[in-house]
């Protein structure tokens, strides 16, 4: 990463930082380069800690199943925690912006069977999304 010794990024640095983290599409890269040709020689207040790696990542989460009438069970599930990429650069000819989030890329379907001691029909069978996968991915971008 090119900082100078007062902890500066350059403007070019940070455009190919959000280039690359945008994973950009032709369309957002000529937007990016037209933002760079606009702002040459500008140094941003910007540490390397300012601009970390984006990281997501999967923690157990128990989870209730409920129905009416029914016992409630509990099953291990995950969830999606992390820190992901987003930007927004205004300039003269509008703004550049990209975003990112933590979220599931992957997931399964469990049966759980709950029982149901007070109702005709004993057992209910509910299925339930399990998160086997987490990832940064684009804003915008549909869920499992």
């Amino acid at each position: 990463m090119q900082a100078s010794e007062s902890g500066r990024l350059s403007f070019a640095t940070l455009v190919t930082l959000m280039l690359m983290a945008s994973q950009a599409s032709t369309t957002k890269a000529s937007g990016l380069q037209q933002l760079l040709k606009s702002n040459a020689g500008t140094e941003l207040s910007l540490s390397g800690q300012d601009i970390e790696q984006p990281w997501c990542r999967m923690k157990p989460l128990p989870q209730k199943v409920r129905r009416r009438g029914c016992e409630t069970a509990t099953i291990m599930n995950n969830l999606c925690y992390g820190q992901c990429r987003s930007f927004y650069v205004p300039h003269r000819k509008g703004y550049f912006e990209s975003c990112s989030f933590c979220t599931p890329i992957n997931s399964t379907t469990e049966n759980v069977v709950l029982s149901c001691p007070s109702k005709t029909k004993k057992q209910v069978v509910k299925k339930v999304k399990i998160i086997t996968a987490c990832s940064c991915r684009v804003c915008g971008q549909k869920y499992i």
